[in-house]
């Protein structure tokens, strides 16, 4: 992983550079594609993964995509109730039910889109129009209620809505598909890549 890691930063894309105030040094800022360069060296599956199905009727319908809105902070599961973390975006995320099932992570999605454009989009917005690609015109709307993690980057949303989920052929699609938007308060905050070294989390 390393090695190929060295070598995509070998091939950086320039996108500005500026003098520092004191006039001593140049400060220069280059970019590399996450999607699908960096992405790439971890997907090491070849088809999606299972996903759970519910057995017995659950009133939901087909939706053409998924938000999760997850602004603010949040209980950490597993941690004090007092303590409690936004959601710190990271290159591959789960998403666990209130029973702590995984819905939602790279492993279950077909592998080709992971590599095209991650497991979810952040935005810092909730206008939706923006992302209508990827979640098209009527997502199913959902409220995280709680984080997971070491550094909080999984989020937990209520049974019900997993249930919704996963009771249609049509919306367990979507996962597959990635077709995930996950609202949070900053998509600017530094993607934390510490806790993944190639295999689950």
């Amino acid at each position: 992983i390393n090695t190929a890691l060295t070598t995509i930063a070998r091939d950086p894309r320039k996108i500005a550079s500026h003098r520092t105030p004191d006039l001593l040094a140049v400060e220069v800022r280059y970019s590399v594609n996450v999607f699908p360069e960096i992405a790439e060296i971890f997907v090491r599956h070849s088809t999606g993964g299972p996903l759970d199905r519910v057995v017995g009727w659950v009133p939901t319908r087909e939706f053409t995509g998924i938000v999760i809105y997850a602004q603010g902070e949040y209980p950490i599961h597993g941690r004090p109730a007092d303590q409690k973390s936004a959601i710190v975006p990271t290159l591959f995320p789960r998403v666990h039910d209130e029973s702590m099932r995984v819905i939602l992570d790279r492993e279950i999605m077909e592998p080709e889109r992971v590599r095209s454009w991650g497991v979810v989009a952040y935005a810092d917005s909730t206008d939706e129009a923006a992302y209508v690609d990827r979640i098209g015109g009527v997502p199913l709307r959902i409220l995280a209620v709680r984080s997971f993690g070491e550094r909080p980057s999984d989020i937990v949303i209520p049974l019900d809505a997993a249930e919704r989920i996963l009771s249609s052929g049509a919306n367990r699609r979507l996962l597959r598909e990635g077709r995930v938007v996950v609202v949070i308060d900053d998509t600017t905050t530094k993607i934390d890549t510490t806790s993944y070294q190639g295999t689950k989390k």
